[in-house]
């Protein structure tokens, strides 16, 4: 797995940050969590169904940067306070 974070915008919630966990191999996003202020929106790809918000999109079409790579540590503290 692999581990990002971007900038995000959502046309309610404003500007904000997104955090993804990525299969590489299956080139799928199956968690996300999307930062807007005090507002969190989760999402996680189960294997066979779609629980909560998440991008649709193949990570290999989004572009990330090296320097948006974050370790999975990272990525659980933010999960974690997301399902709170």
């Amino acid at each position: 797995m692999k581990y990002y974070v971007s900038y995000s915008e959502d046309i309610e919630f404003g500007k904000g940050v997104s955090y993804q966990e990525i299969d590489e191999e299956c080139d799928l996003v199956v968690r996300q969590v999307d930062v807007y202020g005090n507002v969190y929106r989760w999402g996680e790809w189960t294997g066979t169904s779609l629980v909560g918000w998440i991008c649709d999109r193949r990570p290999s079409t989004l572009g990330f940067m090296p320097e948006e790579e974050i370790t999975a540590e990272e990525f659980e503290a933010v999960w974690k306070r997301a399902r709170r």
